[in-house]
């Protein structure tokens, strides 16, 4: 049996231990930490200069972009503030460039046009107006005089496009060309001329490989617009004419 003291002694050497116990346990954990610490120090600093980097390069790319922009001409930067050309400032240009005859590109199938549209026009018109007028006199006033003007002024525009069509349609092919057949005075560097497109080009070219349909092509809203507008110009030419002449006979009375 042990006795009081005994084991008085025992109880104050095992809260020793243990007291003892938990100074020696914690010994490798303070080491661990401040490693983990710097690695993540570290992760971010590689993470700033990352982001520092990016944005330098946006940056450096947004400048590029406006210096770009600034340095265009006006014409494509501000295409609104530019004033648009004339017709003479045009043919000034084109003259300056390529001489005096480039404004005359078109000209002879132009004329020949012209000679056509101008005799079917008006021969379709005084014949048409005098058969309507004819109708009119046999029938008694059947039909008013200005449907008979407006009626053959109409059908004077749809003859004259009718014939004249194909030929202002090799026109205007021959006028869109480029003009690297003529020399261009103002260019830095010579360019090897090259072939005009003539007439008989042009319509051989079109026989061959778009048939002969390709030379009314768009005919239909050119009538249309042709009969309204001839209409309307022959009758305001009548009236016109006979307004006039009703004005003369009141001078020459007085």
């Amino acid at each position: 049996m042990a006795t009081p003291a005994k084991k008085k002694k025992i109880n104050k050497t095992s809260t020793l231990t243990t007291q003892i116990q938990p100074v020696t346990e914690p010994t490798a954990q303070p080491i661990t930490e401040p490693i983990n610490q710097s690695t993540s120090i570290q992760k971010l600093k590689k993470k700033k200069k990352k982001i520092i980097s990016e944005s330098i390069i946006i940056e450096n790319q947004q400048e590029q972009e406006q210096s770009q922009i600034q340095s265009q001409p006006q014409s494509q930067s501000q295409p609104q503030s530019q004033s648009p050309k004339g017709s003479l400032a045009y043919s000034r240009e084109l003259v300056n460039r390529y001489g005096f005859r480039v404004l005359y590109t078109g000209y002879w199938v132009n004329t020949i046009r012209e000679i056509i549209f101008c005799v079917t026009y008006f021969g379709v018109y005084e014949h048409s107006k005098q058969f309507l007028l004819y109708i009119d006199a046999v029938n008694k006033n059947s039909i008013p005089l200005v449907f008979s003007i407006l009626i053959a002024g109409g059908l004077a525009g749809v003859g004259g496009w009718l014939a004249s069509f194909p030929l202002d349609v090799i026109k205007s092919n021959i006028q869109k060309q480029p003009l690297t057949f003529v020399e261009d005075r103002l260019a830095k560097t010579k360019v090897p001329l090259t072939k005009r497109i003539g007439a008989k080009d042009e319509f051989i070219f079109r026989i061959n490989k778009k048939g002969f349909s390709s030379l009314y092509a768009g005919i239909g809203p050119s009538l249309l617009r042709a009969f309204l507008v001839s209409g309307t110009r022959f009758l305001a030419y009548e009236y016109a004419y006979d307004w006039l002449c009703k004005l003369e006979h009141r001078f020459i009375k007085q």
